[in-house]
């Protein structure tokens, strides 16, 4: 399975995925085959839109990481809505990236709700959006 950071959550994933490439947890991300990927690997430009980010990532079963970033007509809160089906991949926000790079008890947290959301992805599928505290 593909986690891809999008522009806005860059440093606060590279800090979960240091946590979870570590001791313990790294034979977790083995066993549920987790593979954290980037946009030019999965053909997208930098400053794709929200749109295209969402259905590259529906395509390629990639689990998009994302900021709490602010609604709009174009907004990935607006493409979740109109597009988001039952079997759709959620979309996971870390709702203070601040924090996470900064706080290490609640990295630890975060990383270990990433991973359980990781763990239970099948059954996620069609919630839309879900938050990583």
């Amino acid at each position: 399975m593909l986690v891809l950071a999008d522009n806005d959550v860059g440093g606060a994933v590279a800090v979960l995925r240091r946590i979870l490439e570590s001791g313990e947890h790294a034979a977790w991300l083995e066993i549920l085959g987790v593979a954290f990927t980037d946009f030019e690997s999965l053909g997208l430009p930098r400053h794709a839109s929200d749109r295209t980010v969402w259905q590259t990532c529906q395509a390629a079963g990639a689990v998009l990481v994302t900021g709490n970033r602010a609604g709009g007509p174009d907004s990935l809160d607006e493409v979740i809505h109109e597009l988001s089906e039952e079997t759709s991949l959620p979309v996971l926000t870390v709702a203070d990236q601040r924090r996470v790079t900064r706080d290490a008890a609640c990295a630890q947290a975060a990383a270990l709700r990433l991973l359980d959301f990781l763990d239970r992805i099948a059954s996620l599928r069609g919630t839309g959006r879900l938050f990583i505290p």
